[in-house]
């Protein structure tokens, strides 16, 4: 077959795709004057024959953080034909990447098979943004700190992050941080009472200079303690703390675990039979309580389970399922700002949680837990769990907790 074009003096471009049977290794051109009389001519030159890139051609990536033993899932970097310049991208690293040594990157090209498709992959940049992490910490109104030795200390110190992990929101154009440090020394140390015979940790704590930019109605700043107390009055009790700070942009059941699937699993506990009569009924109403810690929610996003800002818990032998609420967080819209049992503080949600033994959803000898963290308009970060469980003893001290990860 033959194509032509209708020209001038000056130079035109022409184009012409060619059809797929001609794509060979046997493939030739050729060129006819039509109807060209004497001092007529043609200059033929700057010929390329280029590939065709369809919508479904283009390049993926995943990732490694175990030296290429496992990967990701393949994470889009473009789709279609990008033509002779250059296009970027960006990908925020999830932190379990960040902080392995053995991490690494592969690539794909997708659904390129005619000859002459190719990618150029060049200029790769992994930027690490290191989060604030001094700041202020005062007991009862007087500054504390931890020395080099680790050491209780009041004094003007800052008190400085053991971790830091930083997620960058690129949906959002921001980022957002969030660091821990074991305070244990400072709280049994402060307030200093002459003459007390137990140290109750009763106390007012204020943190200060933390550097956020809270200009943004997508920005926050928020803060817990977590103190761990007993006394012979109360049930011994196994806690689990899971730190698994995470973003959720809208529109997405949060994939807390990085499996590749919807939600996440809470695993590493042992779940203890529950306590029984002398006829063999129970008699203890709450299974478990589980502590959320959100930051960002908004009372006013929400609306209809699942597309708002709920939180679903799947059992592991049972499979039963509730939607979690409690007296001030209701189960359509739990992240709206109000911690509960606590205060009302914008941006901060640090909520409790009641799992009864008639919802039917933890067994004994359940390690496993299934949460569901849908979201609907509302965008806000995950920063941590912790699952509280009964254990084996009734009654003792606080010799009878545990802390994991």
């Amino acid at each position: 077959s033959g194509s032509s074009a209708n020209l001038t003096s000056s130079f035109n471009n022409y184009s012409y795709v060619i059809p797929g049977q001609y794509l060979t290794g046997s493939f030739k051109i050729r060129f006819y004057i039509a109807g060209f009389g004497a001092g007529k001519y043609c200059d033929i030159d700057n010929i390329k024959i280029t590939p065709s890139y369809g919508a479904a051609d283009g390049l993926d990536f995943s990732l490694s953080a175990n030296g290429g033993t496992d990967w990701s899932s393949n994470i889009q970097a473009f789709r279609g034909n990008i033509g002779s310049s250059f296009s970027t991208f960006t990908y925020s690293l999830p932190a379990q990447y960040i902080a392995s040594s053995s991490f690494k990157l592969r690539f794909y090209l997708v659904g390129m098979g005619s000859s002459q498709q190719y990618a150029n992959i060049d200029n790769i940049k992994i930027i690490v943004r290191t989060p604030d992490t001094s700041i202020t910490f005062s007991i009862n109104d007087v500054q504390v700190y931890l020395d080099a030795e680790g050491d209780a200390q009041a004094g003007a110190q800052p008190l400085t992050a053991f971790s830091g992990s930083i997620i960058v929101n690129e949906s959002w154009g921001g980022y957002s941080y969030a660091c821990t440090r074991d305070v244990s020394r400072l709280v049994k140390t402060y307030p200093i009472v002459p003459g007390e015979t137990h140290h109750t940790g009763n106390a007012k704590y204020t943190v200060g200079d933390v550097q956020a930019n809270t200009g943004e109605h997508v920005s926050y700043a928020g803060w817990s303690l977590i103190i761990i107390y007993g006394s012979p009055a109360t049930a011994g009790h196994y806690l689990y703390l899971y730190d698994v700070f995470s973003f959720n942009p809208q529109y997405t059941n949060l994939d807390f675990d990085y499996d590749g699937q919807p939600g996440g699993d809470i695993t590493g506990f042992l779940f203890p039979e529950p306590i029984r009569n002398k006829y063999g009924d129970i008699v203890e109403s709450v299974a478990a309580k589980l502590t959320v810690f959100v930051g960002e929610g908004d009372a006013w996003l929400y609306g209809s389970v699942p597309n708002t800002d709920c939180l679903r818990i799947t059992g592991q032998q049972s499979a039963n399922s509730k939607y979690l609420s409690n007296d001030l967080s209701p189960y359509y819209n739990v992240w709206n700002s109000i911690s509960y049992p606590g205060t009302s503080e914008a941006g901060v949600d640090i909520d409790s949680f009641e799992i009864l033994w008639i919802d039917n959803i933890l067994t004994p000898n359940d390690t496993r837990v299934h949460l569901d963290l849908y979201s609907g308009q509302d965008a806000w970060n995950l920063i941590y769990f912790i699952l509280s469980v009964r254990s084996e003893t009734v009654t003792r001290g606080t010799e009878h907790y545990i802390i994991g990860n």
